[in-house]
């Protein structure tokens, strides 16, 4: 992350993983809030639990298949984030 502004400001990213093949449900994953100041950059990092991530058939089990993981960056104008 990278604020660009003129002035301290928040953000929080968050990390989703996207039903295939649609695309149209999401399930958030995890999120991390994030204070810089003006010009500051930071790596930021967030942990997803894999259970999270799996999908189940109709008996219980685990379903095979692929998955799709987005970043939602954050809409605040002077707060960029690496695509």
């Amino acid at each position: 992350m990278r604020n660009g502004g003129a002035r301290a400001g928040a953000a929080v990213p968050q990390l989703y993983v996207v039903a295939a093949p649609a695309g149209e449900r999401r399930r958030l994953l995890g999120f991390e809030p994030v204070v810089l100041e003006p010009g500051e950059s930071r790596r930021v990092t967030i942990v997803a639990e894999p259970r999270l991530v799996v999908r189940y058939d109709g008996c219980g089990r685990i379903a095979g298949g692929s998955c799709r993981i987005a970043v939602a960056a954050p809409r605040t104008p002077s707060f960029s984030a690496p695509t």
